[in-house]
């Protein structure tokens, strides 16, 4: 009884997020997710225009210019869950902004500057609803 109560003290506070992994590498696909990552929510994706990025193997929702990119999950503008599409190198960026709780307004102002995935004028933000 006394370790269970000693452990209920313990100051430490887990942070690792886990994550996910998808791999299609028929077409070219590889995705990693962390967080709260539901077609519920509300997605803001920033991905690089398609004549940027020398990967055209693959595309996401038909759109062939959509090959790279990072979605965001939000709730009440708040980021809650990121999605990346062949940008695994983003990880341990997309673990930081899921940590400090990064806030947005309605303009989504200063997604394209939260990982850096490319150039600012490379990028292209698009946003739905949730289900």
């Amino acid at each position: 009884m006394e370790n269970g109560a000693r452990g209920g003290q313990n100051p430490q506070v887990y942070t690792h997020q886990p994550a996910f992994h998808s791999n299609l590498s028929g077409i070219g696909l590889h995705m990693i997710g962390v967080g709260l990552v539901d077609a519920r929510l509300k997605t803001v994706g920033v991905w690089v225009s398609g004549n940027k990025v020398q990967e055209e193997t693959c595309w996401v929702g038909g759109d062939r210019s959509l090959n790279r990119g990072v979605v965001y999950y939000l709730e009440n503008d708040k980021v809650v869950g990121i999605l990346l599409v062949n940008a695994s190198f983003l990880l341990g960026r997309a673990r930081d902004v899921l940590r400090f709780g990064v806030q947005l307004n309605q303009a989504h102002a200063g997604l394209k500057r939260q990982m850096p995935l490319a150039p600012e004028e490379w990028l292209e933000v698009r946003w739905e609803d949730g289900a």
